[in-house]
């Protein structure tokens, strides 16, 4: 993580060194994150719990 092809191409962005690494998986959780909520936000069982909620 502190030399190499990785630091040419995101070192600017989340720096060098071992602190990389966290900078790393915060940002790929995040991404993981973002990603199953939009899935899941356009889940048909999601849709069917808002109508729901909506009648109310």
């Amino acid at each position: 993580m502190t030399t190499g092809a990785g630091v040419e191409l995101i070192g600017h962005w989340f720096g060098t060194g071992t602190n990389r690494r966290i900078a790393l998986l915060f940002t790929l959780t995040g991404l993981v994150g973002l990603v199953v909520t939009v899935m899941t936000m356009r889940s048909h069982a999601d849709r069917n719990l808002s109508a729901t909620y909506q009648k109310r």
